[in-house]
């Protein structure tokens, strides 16, 4: 075996172990793809549900304080008509009915 040859031994080994690396780094690439699309997935799903827990407590909030808001008109409503005697009744009820419809909560 000539000079040559060796030097062409040498070169086909140092390809094939070239190629057996760039095989396993591909391999590992592959996987910690999946891996990070697996905590894409996990981590949009966790986002998600404290969107959902955040809805539901912005709806828990609003309820409460739309029922304080309903309550405080209704009575200054009562304490106006009370204090006119009942002669401006109609003006009052419309008034109640524009905080319901700006609540949302109509009747």
């Amino acid at each position: 075996m000539g000079f040559m040859d060796k030097l062409k031994g040498l070169f086909g080994s140092a390809t094939d172990a070239a190629g057996d690396m760039a095989g396993k780094a591909t391999g590992a690439a592959g996987g910690l793809a999946d891996k990070a699309g697996d905590l894409a997935d996990k981590a949009g799903d966790v986002a998600g549900d404290l969107a959902s827990k955040a809805g539901d407590v912005a709806g828990d909030v609003r309820e409460t304080v739309g029922g304080a808001v309903e309550g405080a008109v209704d009575k200054v409503a009562d304490v106006a008509d009370s204090a006119t005697g009942g002669k401006f009744s109609d003006q009052i009820d419309k008034v109640q009915d524009l905080a319901d419809k700006i609540d949302g909560e109509e009747g």
